[in-house]
């Protein structure tokens, strides 16, 4: 018997995947299962571009508002909760859109997670720590060297998973790479993935619109909410783009144009 499929739409920052999933989910008789380590968070819904309360009603999401923002959260709780979603959708005999920017969560589901060890905060502070003081390449280098495949991957920059590939190898002795070999993927699926492209000067273009967008919406307040109601900065939650440069303005760090700058900036990136 021939395996369900599943739509798989991937992409950019600011390119429109939520738009043309509900175009495709309108034609197919689809449900959207988000994949996005932020929309998964309650009352933070303009800086995560959320589909407003109309298209919810419209069309069946899935993993938005998960979790209050003080709460923790991991990829194996997601992929738990996505795949119990995928079959629920398909057995309803409608068409399963897994929609993100999340590669993290987006491998959880269609390649499955190995048990490796837990996280060592005293490790982790020492890396981060040398990162700082040898600069950005320091960390990738290292994991050039222990573990090619992985780093071959994976962006210089992006220090959260080159910490964690790091973070692995130091207490196994084995690259995560080895360990990610031996993960049994759960192929109940065909996934079909599709993604979106776009002019890299157009799609500079639409960021920054999105961004004015999001601050004409009422990020800004949406934010002043967030910490009267007790959420504190430091959360892991309060760290995404643009809710931290919005808290840096509010607690007086910088003016409301250099934190817009920043925010474009890093959504870019």
């Amino acid at each position: 018997m021939s395996k369900p499929k599943a739509l798989v739409l991937v992409g950019p920052t600011g390119i429109g995947k939520s738009r043309i999933a509900q175009i495709i989910a309108r034609k197919s008789e689809g449900e959207i299962v988000h994949a996005d380590s932020r929309q998964v968070y309650r009352y933070m819904n303009i800086g995560t571009a959320k589909p407003s309360p109309a298209e919810r009603r419209e069309i069946p999401h899935h993993l938005l508002d998960v979790i209050d923002p003080d709460e923790t959260f991991s990829a194996g709780r997601y992929r738990e909760l996505a795949w119990r979603a995928l079959r629920e959708i398909a057995n309803r005999k409608r068409l399963p859109i897994l929609e993100g920017g999340c590669g993290f969560y987006l491998r959880a589901v269609t390649e499955g997670l190995f048990e490796g060890p837990g996280a060592n905060p005293g490790y982790r502070q020492e890396l981060k720590r040398k990162g700082e003081e040898h600069g950005p390449s320091y960390l990738y280098n290292i994991l050039q060297e222990v573990d090619p495949l992985t780093a071959a991957k994976l962006h210089p920059h992006d220090e959260v998973r080159i910490v964690r590939a790091l973070e692995v190898f130091y207490a196994t002795g084995r690259p995560i790479s080895a360990w990610r070999a031996n993960t049994q993927t759960d192929n109940r699926f065909s996934f079909v993935w599709v993604g979106l492209t776009q002019d890299r000067a157009e799609l500079y273009q639409w960021i920054e619109a999105r961004v004015d967008a999001m601050l004409e919406q009422g990020l800004i307040e949406e934010v002043e909410g967030l910490l009267a109601d007790g959420y504190h900065e430091c959360l892991p939650s309060m760290q995404t783009l643009g809710y931290k440069q919005m808290v840096d303005y509010l607690k007086g760090r910088c003016r409301l144009d250099e934190a817009v700058s920043e925010f474009k900036k890093h959504s870019r990136r």
